[in-house]
């Protein structure tokens, strides 16, 4: 089983991280409030968008920039929804005029919506998988890891020995 990815925070204090590794800033701020959903969207994509916004502000997995891409996945769920209730009514097989049965063409469409639904909720760290590789929410707090580190104090010698050239 391989190891598990650390952190860019872990990788700097270790002295491991690469400039040419670095992932790319996401676009935009990160958001620190859930916005409100666009009036663009359905009525089911808009309950999807308030179950679904506050949990990725917690997580601080959503940026300015991701919000087309949130109003995708409320509206692919939103679908999702809507096809599982024609399947729930019409059934999963119909039958024809021939008095055989065929897959309800529901069934395809509910597939497909939801493998979507999978690639965004991978792309929000919304799987267990995927918050692994998501960077965390650097935690606001006046504590310094560092602070006992002061030119000040009795003993403290900035370069002990000359560097050797």
């Amino acid at each position: 089983m391989p190891n598990p990815r650390a952190s860019q925070e872990l990788k700097k204090l270790r002295g491991t991280d690469c400039v040419d590794r670095l992932t790319t800033p996401a676009a935009g701020d990160r958001l620190t409030e859930p916005p409100a959903a666009p009036n663009t969207l359905s009525r089911g994509a808009k309950q999807e968008w308030q179950a679904l916004a506050s949990v990725l502000v917690e997580l601080g997995t959503i940026y300015r920039g991701d919000l087309r891409a949130f109003e995708q996945l409320t509206e692919t769920l939103a679908t999702q929804n809507a096809l599982q209730a024609v399947i729930e009514t019409e059934g999963v097989l119909l039958k024809t005029g021939t008095g055989s049965f065929k897959t309800n063409p529901a069934m395809r469409s509910l597939e497909t919506a939801r493998n979507q639904a999978a690639r965004l909720f991978t792309e929000f760290g919304l799987t267990p998988k995927a918050r692994n590789y998501a960077s965390p929410v650097p935690k606001s707090s006046d504590y310094n890891p560092y602070e006992h580190l002061d030119d000040d104090e009795i003993g403290f010698q900035s370069n002990p020995r000359p560097i050797p050239r």
